[in-house]
C-alpha cells in the first residue's frame, strides 16, 4: 500500500484527484514565490498590505497542506488566546 503523497482537498463538496490536489499545492507555492517580492502588487502602502495579506493566507494554507493535525492545533491555540484577550476587555 503506498502512501498518499498529496493532501485531501474539497471544493464545493467536490474531491480533487492526487493529480488536482498537486495543481492546487503547485499554484500556491508558485504565488507564494511571486510574492517574495514586497513591491509587486505595487510600491504604495495598499500594495505592500496586499502583499503581506496574501503571505499570511499562504503561510496559512501551507501549514494545512503540510501537516493538518499541527494547523488545528495553531489555529485552536490562537482562537483560544484571542478569546482570553476578548475577556480582559
Amino acid at each position: 500500500m503506498g502512501v498518499k503523497m498529496e493532501p485531501k482537498i474539497i471544493i464545493n463538496g467536490i474531491e480533487l484527484t492526487d493529480g488536482q490536489s498537486m495543481t492546487v499545492r503547485a499554484g500556491i507555492e508558485s504565488f507564494s514565490s511571486y510574492l517574495s517580492d514586497d513591491d509587486v502588487l505595487g510600491r504604495d502602502e495598499h500594495g505592500r498590505l496586499m502583499v503581506a495579506a496574501y503571505r499570511d493566507r499562504l503561510s496559512e494554507v501551507s501549514r494545512i497542506l503540510i501537516d493538518p493535525n499541527k494547523a488545528k492545533r495553531s489555529a485552536q491555540h490562537k482562537k483560544t488566546k484571542q478569546e482570553g484577550l476578548a475577556d480582559d476587555t
